[in-house]
């Protein structure tokens, strides 16, 4: 066979074999075009822009190949092996090229080897529409025969090295699953089947047989090639050339060739075959015939392709026939695997838009704007150098074979010019209404078109778009287009990591810095970001500041477009002040004159009447008058469209204004003469005042509750606009927009004729929206809602705005005016009638934004009400505990009543305490009685951990919360359940801890020592350290560890890489050489330099590249983290009033604020100040301070609040950057030694003594959720009238209830407590009756028998006594002691773990890991059955029995000494539980009850991971127990684990139908056993709150058919009717 490509200097060949080198003369370039509705460049021009710009890091050298790859002929050639051309930010299928004889991985694919823009598979397959996410590899083996050598190679060498490189490319290894797609030509084809062929063989490859999906044979000699007859003639008789073994296999029926033809045939059933032969001869030949190129093989596609064998695989253009029919049978092969990726997509992205909190697709504003784009406009843009210039485009890139290109995915991003990269940032600007957002449309067009990577966001869609919302639509994006960030979102979801979806800065600093910008970036990444000057205005400063600190390295290009000169929102002052190098362009200039040229031609009639006679004045006055803006056009010809004569036309423009503003001040005047002037008038109010645009249906029961009119028009949403003059419009999703954000200016403005009075216009709608919250429609979801029977009336507005005054009557209410007669009042009726309608409504919406706006906007209208008002008003006071209520809530069920709307009907109110509105209003008909003395107000204090040693050191993660004690032992808790989850220990005191910046891995630090945990609780590694550590702290991807020391001379910062705890070169603290900023200190009068003394204390964020050093009585000194990782001086900051002190005031701690964009650190100096300094090179200074004498300083992840614990025991929460106070946390006995905020900034930390508090003052929820949108100008910002005090509530820990026993037949409940007193409480009203003193040590057990009035008790110490109570009934008042009979009182030498009471009280047994004891009268006998784990349980059915559970064995013993049962087997009976032919591991907590005849458990499933969501219910019937077993088999129900419940904590009660059980998070939920083990749900009942359930040991007990008795610290909370609410979970449902 002939070389496939035609071989270079071959003329020793002709008259033998033909001339390859011949081309067509058909085959010729196609100039490029511009054309489509949009004037998009035809994709021909895409290798024209794009060759060479963004080249692949891994193409500028084979993945795995020759050394000799970029030498000599493979410079032309190509690679050999396996080389990735194209990598997009998500594969979902690979194609591979093959090439064939004498061809190359290059040179086979390129009509011009020289010339890389003919190289298709590269330049152009990669931005051709469908294409987006195809990986492109070219593989090239030695199939030379023109070398002079030898070479025995055959075909399946070369297939066994394909299916080698193929398997061990780490390219491919990325994605295990992405379908494999071979194309390839000539002798490539039997290349390609012989791999399949090996790969299925051989089971090392059998994961890459899997993955072939489809095989393209272009040209593929199956049956030998007769061509191949002259080429191995020319062979044998040829002095320079060596004989090759694979040519004699191209030969006509070769051996060769019809075993691999057999085979496949076989083989390939699951495999789509396309075959294409060649339909021109080739010099007069058909190289290989149709006979040979097709394998009449099932379901085989063949076609012809109208070239010769040569241009089968190779052409001149994008428009050349050839390619285009294969890259269309691609695009079909492309569409089928998109079609199995679909779903399994569809459901992550849904998945991860709950995480992100996503309600509205980004696509919806994108579709809206593009809209707006008229044919043939915004070409100007794409075509201007300077966006090329952005895109990284200027110059000329084709560089000869070989030469490294440059472009944005280089590591370090370079230029052409002088080793500048292009620039970031393309600031687009331009006059209101000059069409910037329809251009931030195309260019998001533009780049989609030719499959780049861009996301975007417009602010300007008239809704409180926020700088958050930007951050997590970003986000949300790049994990679309980028299977990495898809990743890493899901593995964040699967392991319960919590996402802040409220605060830019810990967005910022969380998602972006610490997780996305890590991504492997495969190809630029483009922001478009639409109107910034419209972003709010607080925030447009953060935002910038975060983008200019974005690192070079990363490949991202930022599209911004504003107004020029807002004085609202300079951002080029901004864009300045941060340095930013940008290319700048602007609208309302030639280019957008042209584009309304073409929009006013693009009108049919205009048009017409344009181009007939001598018209060409209509379109110049049009242009002159519009001056560039595109609106005033739009608007203009919208206006003449309805006229029919030149001369109308000519009339109408002489009228029109060429100001905006006059504009609509005459469309305004033409609405006031129209008979809809007061309709006109309300529509126009209510899409002014709407935070967010407002639904068809809910602006027509807007009129109709404001102004009694029933609007009948269609609910397209024209008439909105007809009424209003095109003032608004409603859009493809049927909401009412502004047809441009200056109409809404011009209406609040004076100048307007229908000026509209902002505070009156939100009183009126505010009003409108409570009354309708109040009314008869506004009930609860379970309720029958009465029929709709026409529109007579306002009070017969539809359901439809049931949400839209739900959401937004408080954000109207903020905007009210304070001093509004009645407004006030209006709200009180409210909260007293529908609170709680009103909160269930919300909480079906699935999320909690709504009731954070809620509590945002009532919060700044009371506060300005407080100020106008007098502050006893009894509606203020009702309204201001109501929104305190609401807030509380919100932050401890939130997630209940997300999950259970009715809770808040069924137990929220009963959970309340007594002083709350809630409880007063609406407890007494939950149906849910709760006792609690300790429950009369809001504690702050979420919870409070004890500990067996002093607490030192304290950190918290997304997903736990870590604390340290003196003794070396690390507590690592689940920071929603507050759930002790792993214990590990460090073998050291133990003094600093810290998370991980991005994985949950964890530093512990003692003095002299650094251990490392991995995410799973598991030592990673340890070394020690020189010296004593005083600050741990990690990098921003975790990478490296830092460690300050104490006292350390040589003034460095230890440095350990996370990997393996390798030593890495320390961070040095350097001064200025010319010494003159130095500190003296010296008391002799001698300058001495700062450099000689070692630092005191040293606080280093390198997240922030800042280090805060001091040294002995000398100032703070800042210093910043070059490149080099050298600590250079930055700054000195010293106190005011200090600065010639001799000696500075020391320094307690520092604390650096972690916003991207602040330069603020917080200083708690010895003499009792804190202050706030804003660190500047040249202009360092103080901001603030406050004096309060703090010992430890914490700043929140967001950046916001400043946490201060004061030598009182107090904690002070302050705004970080003004020092305001905030909130105050009253004194504790100990001082707080170590604090730290929450990843969300909801919770503070501190330890104190022996305990760690958990702290959730409302106002952190409120500032965490503080919407960053800046307010309206007539809504200044409000001030907090005075701080909010935490007051705790005061337990005695000596008190502290160890235990609860009930009992029944008295109705009563006994609680061990940690001081050895029993006290005994009566169930129905929980008071205590009597108490018995029998113990000196904290009681573990107790027991109680009714029959025989027998009172079994252990304590800590294993002391047990058996008392006898003497008969008792409660009486007013209640007896306060009861006579008692010790029974026994001894001190058992096991370390006691049950206690059980024989059923007729005659006997008790002691049970430990180390045997037990059997305690009989005066008589105790000692045996060591339950070794280990072991555990007994009362017989369910024959109580003279006792089961003892040893993992897979039950032995049956009777009460009589301790001795295996009669006729029961001596090992003990068998118990087999099965799972998918998998043995359950059983453990031994086996639950029980007189009333059931079973036994059961719950366990998670052993093989799934800690993260693991399948639970198991085993049950054991204990009739199966008897003398004739020796196996039983033990039911099992798999269900899965939801991941709110946090797993099963304990069974606490047990029927022949139903199993109680309470979860790690709290809930009490049952199973009904009925249907065992075919189990479809299970039911929650009660949540009980956090602030019950401290640390892992929380106690809950069922004390009554309906009632449970709940520890709280010292404290018995009693709750009746605990099962009265039924919420009935299908867990179909919760595996979705």
């Amino acid at each position: 066979m002939p070389p496939a490509d035609g071989p270079e200097g071959s003329g020793n060949l002709k008259g033998l074999v033909p001339d390859y080198k011949s081309s067509t003369a058909w085959l010729q370039p196609v100039p490029s075009k511009s054309h489509g509705p949009y004037n998009i460049p035809h994709r021909q021009s895409a290798p024209s822009i794009f060759r060479g710009a963004w080249r692949r890091r891994s193409s500028a050298q084979p993945e795995v190949g020759d050394a000799t790859a970029l030498q000599g002929r493979f410079s032309v050639k190509g690679p050999l092996g396996l080389t990735t051309l194209h990598e997009p930010s998500e594969t979902r299928v690979d194609f591979i090229f093959v090439h064939g004889l004498y061809g190359g991985s290059r040179k086979t694919w390129n009509i011009k080897p020289e010339d890389p823009a003919t190289f298709w598979p590269q330049e152009w397959l990669p931005y051709e529409s469908g294409f987006k996410h195809v990986r492109i590899h070219a593989f090239g083996y030695d199939s030379d025969w023109s070398k002079t050598q030898h070479s025995v190679l055959r075909v399946r060498d070369f297939a066994q090295s394909l299916i080698s490189h193929i398997a061990n490319s780490p390219v491919l290894k990325k994605s295990r699953d992405t379908p494999i797609v071979f194309v390839a030509h000539s002798m490539g084809g039997l290349v390609i089947k012989q791999a399949f062929l090996l790969a299925k063989l051989q089971e090392a490859y059998h994961h890459v047989a899997t993955r072939i999906h489809t095989m393209y044979f272009l040209g593929t000699p199956h049956r030998g090639s007769s061509a191949a007859v002259y080429l191995k003639a020319y062979l044998a008789i040829s002095i320079p050339t060596g004989a090759k073994a694979y040519v004699k296999e191209l030969l006509p029926d070769s051996d060769t060739a019809m075993d691999i033809n057999d085979n496949f045939r076989h083989a390939c059933k699951d495999v789509q075959l396309w075959s294409f032969f060649e339909g021109v001869p080739t010099a007069g030949i058909m190289i290989v015939e149709k006979a040979s190129a097709v394998m009449d093989l099932p379901g085989e596609r063949v076609e012809y392709l109208p070239a010769d064998h040569r241009h089968l695989c190779k052409f001149s253009s994008m428009l050349d026939p050839c390619y285009m029919v294969l890259r269309d049978r691609f695009k079909t092969t492309i569409e089928q695997v998109d079609k199995d990726y679909a779903l399994r997509r569809t459901a992550e992205m849904k998945a991860i838009a709950k995480a992100l909190a996503i309600t509205n697709q980004p696509e919806s504003d994108l579709l809206r704007i593009q809209d707006q784009c008229h044919p043939g406009t915004c070409e100007w843009l794409t075509e201007d150098p300077g966006f090329q210039r952005w895109l990284g485009l200027e110059g000329d890139h084709d560089s000869c074979p070989g030469t490294p290109e440059i472009g944005p995915l280089d590591t370090k991003p370079r230029s052409r010019v002088q080793g500048q990269p292009p620039p970031r940032f393309l600031w687009l600007n331009g006059p209101p209404g000059s069409g910037k957002s329809v251009v931030s449309g195309q260019v998001v067009k533009y780049l989609n078109l030719y499959n780049l990577d861009c996301n975007y966001f417009f602010f300007k869609n008239d809704t409180k778009a926020t700088i958050t919302s930007l951050l997590l639509g970003l986000a949300y994006q790049m994990a679309e287009v980028s299977l990495e960030a898809r990743q890493m979102f899901l593995a964040l979801i699967e392991n319960g990591d919590e996402i802040n979806t409220k605060d830019h800065t810990v967005i910022w600093n969380s998602l972006f810095l610490g997780r996305l910008f890590k991504v492997n970036f495969s190809q630029p990444l483009y922001w478009v970001i639409d109107a910034l000057d419209e972003c709010p205005k607080k925030s447009l400063t953060s935002l910038i500041q975060k983008f200019a600190k974005i690192n070079g390295t990363i490949p991202l290009r930022i599209f911004l477009t504003s107004r020029p000169d807002s004085p609202d929102a300079p951002v080029e002052q901004l864009l300045d002040e941060e340095k930013i190098r940008r290319v700048e362009l602007h609208t309302g200039l030639d280019s957008s004159m042209r584009d309304i040229e073409r929009f006013v031609k693009s009108r049919p009639r205009l048009s017409r009447l344009i181009n007939e006679g001598e018209n060409g004045k209509v379109m110049a006055t049009i242009l002159d008058k519009s001056r560039g803006i595109f609106l005033w056009a739009a608007l203009t010809v919208a206006r003449l469209d309805e006229l029919y004569s030149a001369e109308d036309i000519e009339a109408a423009l002489e009228e029109v204004p060429t100001q905006m503003h006059e504009f609509y001040a005459n469309i305004l005047e033409t609405i006031k003469n129209s008979p809809n002037a007061d309709k006109a008038e309300c529509i126009l109010k209510w899409v002014v005042c709407a935070p967010s645009p407002m639904t068809v249906e809910e602006l027509k029961d807007a009129v109709l509750l404001d102004i009694g009119h029933t609007l009948l028009g269609s609910s397209s949403g024209d008439m909105f606009s007809e009424m209003c003059g095109s003032l608004v419009a409603c859009g493809p999703d049927q909401c009412v927009r502004w047809m441009h954000q200056t109409v809404k200016e011009f209406l609040t403005s004076g100048q307007s004729g229908f000026y509209i009075d902002y505070r009156k216009a939100h009183q009126r709608i505010a009003d409108i929206c409570l009354q309708y919250l109040q009314g008869k429609k506004f009930v609860r979801h379970s309720s029958r809602r009465p029929k709709v029977q026409g529109r007579r009336g306002a009070t017969a507005a539809t359901p439809v705005f049931s949400e839209y005054a739900s959401t937004h009557f408080s954000y109207h209410l903020r905007h009210s005016q304070s001093t509004a007669p009645g407004l006030l009042s209006t709200i009180a009726a409210f909260a007293s009638s529908k609170s709680l309608v009103w909160m269930e409504q919300v909480a079906r919406r699935g999320n909690l934004a709504v009731f954070i706006s809620t509590i945002q906007s009532l919060k700044p209208y009371l506060v300005r009400y407080f100020d106008n008002n007098p502050p006893f008003d009894a509606n203020y006071q009702l309204v201001s505990t109501w929104v305190n209520d609401i807030t509380r809530i919100i932050t401890i069920f939130g997630p209940v009543i997300i999950e259970c709307p009715e809770s808040v009907y069924a137990f929220v109110p009963g959970l309340c305490p007594t002083s709350s509105i809630i409880y007063q209003v609406f407890a007494k008909g939950a149906g849910l009685k709760v006792i609690c003395n300790s429950n009369t107000s809001w504690d702050k204090r979420l919870s409070c951990l004890s500990c067996h040693a002093a607490a030192k050191a304290v950190a918290a993660k997304d997903q736990f919360f870590a604390v340290g004690l003196a003794d070396g032992t690390i507590r690592i808790f689940d920071n929603s359940t507050l759930q002790e989850s792993a214990v590990l220990s460090h073998r050291a005191p133990l003094r600093h801890l810290a998370f991980g910046n991005v994985s949950n891995i964890l530093a512990s630090c003692s003095p002299q020592k650094l251990v490392l945990w991995d995410p799973d609780h598991k030592q990673r590694w340890s070394v020690k350290i020189p010296g004593i550590a005083s600050s741990v702290s990690f990098n921003t991807d975790d990478s490296k560890i830092f460690v300050t020391l104490k006292k350390n001379f040589n003034q460095e910062i230890l440095a350990f890489r996370t990997a393996d705890g390798a030593t890495l070169d320390p961070l040095r603290i350097r001064f200025r050489e010319d010494g003159s900023e130095s500190d003296t200190s010296s008391s002799d009068g001698r300058n001495r330099s700062v450099e000689r003394y070692c630092p005191e204390v040293i606080r280093f964020s390198p997240a922030l590249g800042y280090a805060a050093v001091t040294f002995r009585a000398s100032h703070l000194t800042i210093f910043s983290l070059d490149e080099n990782d050298n600590l250079e001086k930055l700054c000195c900051l010293q106190k005011e009033g200090t600065e010639e002190l001799r000696l500075a005031p020391d320094i307690h701690d520092a604390v650096f604020n972690p916003a991207v964009e602040s330069e603020f650190l917080a200083v708690a100096y010895q003499d009792g100040d804190v202050v706030v300094f804003e660190m500047d090179e040249w202009n360092p200074q103080q901001v603030c301070a406050y004096s309060i004498h703090a010992y430890v300083l914490a700043s929140s992840p967001d950046g916001r609040t400043l946490a201060a614990g004061d030598t009182m025991g107090g904690v002070s929460l302050f705004a970080f950057e003004t020092l305001q106070l905030l909130h105050r946390i009253e004194p504790l006995e100990e001082v707080a030694t170590g604090m730290i905020f929450s990843s969300n900034s909801l919770r503070l930390y501190d330890v104190r003594g022996r305990s760690c508090n958990i702290w959730e003052p409302s106002v952190l929820f409120r500032k965490n959720f503080t919407d960053d949108n800046s307010t309206d100008p007539e809504d200044p910002e409000p001030t907090i009238a005075e701080p909010e005090e935490s007051v705790h509530q005061a337990f005695d820990d000596s008190k502290t209830i160890t235990v609860i026993a009930p009992a029944v037949e008295d109705k009563l409940v006994f609680c061990g407590r940690d001081d050895g007193f029993i006290s005994v409480h009566e169930i129905k009203t929980g008071k205590e009756v009597f108490e018995l003193k029998l113990h000196s040590t904290s009681i573990q057990h107790i027991e109680w028998n009714g029959s025989a009035r027998l009172l079994v008790t252990a304590d800590t110490s294993s002391r047990c006594r058996a008392t006898r109570l003497s008969s008792f009934r409660v009486q007013t008042p209640p007896l306060r002691s009861c006579a008692t009979e010790t029974i026994f009182n001894r001190r058992s030498p096991l370390a006691i773990s049950q206690v059980i009471v024989r059923p007729d009280g005659h006997a008790v047994l002691l049970s430990s890991e180390n045997g037990e004891e059997l305690c009989e009268a005066d008589q105790v006998t000692q045996s060591t059955h339950s070794i280990g784990a072991a555990r007994w349980v009362q017989h369910p059915v024959d109580r003279t029995r006792l089961c003892l559970f040893q993992g897979h064995k039950v032995r049956i013993f009777g009460w009589n000494r301790l001795s295996v049962a009669e006729g029961l087997p001596e090992a003990g009976i068998s118990l087999v539980g099965i799972h998918d032919s998998e043995e359950l591991p059983l453990r031994n907590l086996w639950f029980s009850t007189a009333e059931a005849r079973m036994l059961v458990q719950a366990s998670p499933l052993p093989q799934a991971p800690s993260s693991a969501n399948m639970l198991a219910f085993l049950t054991l019937d204990s009739d199966t127990l008897g003398p004739t077993s020796t196996e039983v088999r033990v039911k099992c129900a798999v269900l899965p684990q939801i991941s709110s419940l946090g797993g099963v904590k304990a069974i606490i009660g047990l029927t022949r139908s139903t199993v109680l059980f309470l979860t790690r998070s709290g809930w009490i939920c049952s199973l009904s056993l009925k249907s065992f083990p075919d189990l479809k749900s299970y039911t929650r009942h009660l949540y009980i709150p956090p602030f019950w359930r401290a640390g892992g040991d929380f106690l809950v007990k069922v004390v009554a058919k309906d009632t449970l008795a709940i520890a709280n610290r010292d404290d018995l909370v009693i709750v009746h009717g605990f099962l009265n609410f039924e919420h009935k979970f299908q867990f179909e449902d919760c595996l979705e």
